[in-house]
Formats: C-alpha cells, sequence, structure tokens
C-alpha cells in the first residue's frame, strides 16, 4: 500500500479505553469527536486470546496488539483476562455440537463456535453501535456474523478453510475423512462469498494471498509472528529434542505419533542417550502412552516455553497436514532452535531462515538430521548464530508495522456499499 508514514498522525493516541466486560451485552456509548477521534474497531472472535494458550490465541493477540494504542478497541468473544486498556463484550462459546451445524451448507466451525441467539446478539450490537470496522478472526465467523450494511469489514484468514479442511481429510482414513471433506466441499460455497463481502482479507503468506486474490478480492498481507527475546541462551551441549504443540489439534497428534513411533526409534539406536520433551496444550492426554518410550518424556501444558527451549539443543515440527502457517516454527526460531521439519511444516520457515532449518518426510532421513545436530555442537551453535541475525524480522511489531495504515483505509470507506480496492502492503 503506497501511503505516507505521517499517516498515522491522523490518529490521536492519548486516549485510554476503560475495560469492562458485559454480560448483559451493552457496550460502551461512542465518544463523540472530530477529526482526531480514534478509530472504533469492533473485533469478533471465538479465542480466548488472554492468556495465550495456542498459537491461534497469539495471532489475535499480536494483532490487537498492534491496534490498540491508536484505537478503541471492542471486543466480542469468550471470557478472557483482556488487557485493561480493550474493552470486552463477553459471548458464551459452548461448541454447540447439534446435529443441525453439520447438515448446513454454512460453516460448521462458526455455527458451532456460536449458538444461533449468540449469533443474533452479536449482529444486533454491531448495528446498534457505530463502528468504523468490524474485525473477524477467522472466516467462518464472517459468514455466520455478517457486518451491518455500510460498516467496513476485515477478515482474517489464519487458515484458508477450503484447503485445511481438504488437508486434514487427505491424512485421514475411512470414516474420519467423511468431516472435514464435507466442511472443505461446503466452503468452495462459503468462503469465496465472505472473501468477496470484506473490504480487506489478511492472509498469512504470499501463497494464501495469491489464492484469496484469485476470488478478486482485496488481500493484505501480515505474516505470523511471535516474541523475539532480545537476548538468546546457546543450547546446551546435552540439551535435548522438543516438540511444542496443541495437543487436541489432529494434525498436531498425528505427527507426535509419527514422531515417537517411526522416527525417535532410529534416533535412539544411533543415540541411547538422546531424550525427546514433547511440551503444549494437552499433549499429556494426546501422547499418554509416550513416558512408556525410551527417552521420552511427555510434559503437558506449560505457562510458557522459553524455559524449555533455552534446555533444548533441537526443535522438530513433523506436522504434515494443516493450514495456514505454524506459530509453534517461529518460536523455536525466536529462540534461535535448529529445527528438523517436514516438507509441509517447512512451508512455515521464512525464506530467509532456510539455512537453519533441515527437512524431510523419510522417517530414516528424519532421524539423522537429529542425530547429527545433537551429535556436532559446534555446528548447531553457528547455526544458532545465523538464525540470530535475522531474528528480529520474527516479531509480531515487525510483522504489524503497516496494520494501523492498513485499517485506517478500511475505515475511509465507511458508508460505501460496495468494497472498494485497497492495495496490498508491502512486506
Amino acid at each position: 500500500m503506497k501511503t505516507s508514514e505521517d499517516f498515522l498522525s491522523f490518529f490521536s493516541i492519548g486516549a485510554i479505553v476503560k475495560n469492562t466486560s458485559h454480560a448483559a451485552g451493552k457496550v460502551r456509548p461512542r465518544e463523540p469527536g472530530g477529526p482526531d477521534r480514534r478509530l472504533r474497531v469492533a473485533v469478533v472472535t471465538a479465542e480466548s486470546t488472554w492468556p495465550i494458550r495456542t498459537g491461534g490465541h497469539a495471532r489475535v493477540a499480536g494483532i490487537l496488539t498492534a491496534l490498540k494504542s491508536h484505537c478503541e478497541l471492542v471486543i466480542f468473544g469468550p471470557k478472557a483476562d483482556t488487557p485493561p486498556d480493550i474493552e470486552h463484550v463477553e459471548v458464551r462459546v459452548p461448541f454447540d455440537r447439534t446435529v443441525g451445524n453439520y447438515l448446513s451448507l454454512g460453516p460448521r466451525l462458526g455455527r458451532s463456535a456460536f449458538k444461533r441467539n449468540e449469533r443474533r446478539r452479536i449482529a444486533g450490537l454491531l448495528a446498534q453501535n457505530s463502528f468504523d470496522v468490524v474485525i473477524y478472526t477467522h472466516s467462518y465467523l464472517a459468514a455466520v456474523i455478517p457486518a451491518p450494511v455500510g460498516t467496513p469489514s476485515i477478515v482474517d484468514f489464519p487458515n484458508i478453510e477450503i484447503d485445511r479442511q481438504k488437508s486434514i481429510a487427505s491424512t485421514r482414513r475411512s470414516a474420519t475423512a467423511v468431516l472435514p471433506w464435507i466442511e472443505s466441499w461446503k466452503a468452495r460455497i462459503w468462503e469465496p462469498r465472505v472473501v468477496r463481502r470484506a473490504h480487506a482479507n489478511i492472509a498469512v503468506s504470499d501463497a494464501d494471498a495469491d489464492r484469496i486474490a484469485q476470488w478478486n478480492a482485496t488481500t493484505l498481507l501480515i505474516p505470523n509472528a511471535t516474541h523475539v527475546p532480545p537476548n538468546y541462551v546457546r543450547s546446551p551441549e546435552d540439551g535435548y529434542v522438543i516438540y511444542a504443540c496443541n495437543g487436541d489439534y489432529p494434525p498436531n497428534k498425528d505427527a507426535g505419533d509419527w514422531l515417537i513411533n517411526s522416527v525417535w526409534p532410529h534416533v535412539i539406536s544411533e543415540l541411547p542417550h538422546a531424550r525427546l520433551v514433547i511440551v503444549g496444550r494437552n499433549t499429556d492426554k494426546a501422547f499418554s502412552y509416550a513416558p512408556h518410550r525410551t527417552g521420552v518424556r511427555v510434559v503437558g501444558t506449560v505457562d510458557t516455553l522459553t524455559p524449555w527451549l533455552h534446555d533444548s539443543a533441537v526443535a522438530v515440527a513433523p506436522v504434515t497436514a494443516g493450514g495456514g502457517s505454524q506459530l509453534k516454527i517461529l518460536e523455536f526460531l525466536a529462540h534461535r532452535r535448529c529445527v528438523v521439519a517436514t516438507e509441509y511444516s517447512y512451508r512455515s520457515v521464512p525464506e530467509i531462515f532456510a539455512d537453519g532449518v533441515e527437512r524431510t518426510n523419510d522417517a530414516v532421513h528424519y532421524a539423522r538430521s537429529i542425530v547429527g545436530l545433537l551429535s556436532d555442537v559446534d555446528r548447531r551453535h553457528k547455526c544458532e548464530s545465523e538464525i540470530d541475525a535475522h531474528a528480529a524480522t520474527l516479531d509480531w511489531e515487525y510483522a504489524t508495522r503497516t496494520l494501523m495504515q492498513d485499517v485506517a483505509r478500511v475505515a475511509s470507506l465507511r458508508g460505501s456499499a460496495e468494497p472498494r480496492e485497497v492495495e496490498r502492503s508491502p512486506r
């Protein structure tokens, strides 16, 4: 997007919005003001963003943090430890498993996240309150809770559901593949409509941006990012291999099973004292059998990965299906750890870090890559130094550096019936 660096001076950042959690659904009245009034932005999300527990939470939190100093943010979403300068309208998210959600031509995830009465309540509040922009954190939410007529909308695509569901289905067997295949087919109907209806769509990669642009839609690019520690700890000589993931996500479970059952025995045969640590939300349940395997420890949910990454020597990314990009890979690189990835996971690696990541889908070769990095400490430390040279580009502040300009340009379309072109920001 060709915008002036002085564009942000249009906004006043002095006012602070008082945080309130409104179970009854009341929204604080719009503050009066002239041209210096801050934009009032509604955010519809099914993520309980704070505290950050998964990669999805981190992406939403990264985007909101970039906006909150310049906008009046009102989040419509489940209960969360929302920062004090963001207004929060609490929405019940019981995850409705009604059969009709599976049979509907609309997205099952969108209909399941919010029950019908909650969807209607959110739509009503969006219409009653004068917002400059409505941001949806997933395409399936925009499909079931459309923005009011005349209010510009922005849809974030951490995944393109057509492709994500198809990818998941391709790794399943027999009956378990039916549901994701159906959801992928349904998304071919509703997802392009969401894209064309939005005034801007945010992609996580150039490939996804090009995919969205095929539907004749405006596309912005905000790659996934993470918090980058200013100083890093070199990997210890006797460090372990770390696999960090959300154990509730099926592609992560499948990847962990492959790592434990197909890869790790080859590692142990060459390095009998090697250790594998699996850490992350509900991994203790997903891999409850793993502690019985030689050299494997399953930690489960932790408050932060940082101390676990400090004590690690090598990080692994064995996922072979899903969608979007994997935030955990960025977190590994932000902590300056060498990564061994599958071909699928390698797609989430920024090009500038390609030399710090080894990739293969073959279990034996995967094990050899792990063994090589564990055994050669000098090589590993050299790799970590090379990663450190570009680590700053992984931070959310860098990834969202033009976001406010993008949102302001979209807000300028308020009142127009049809979306107009918003150029893609250079990255």
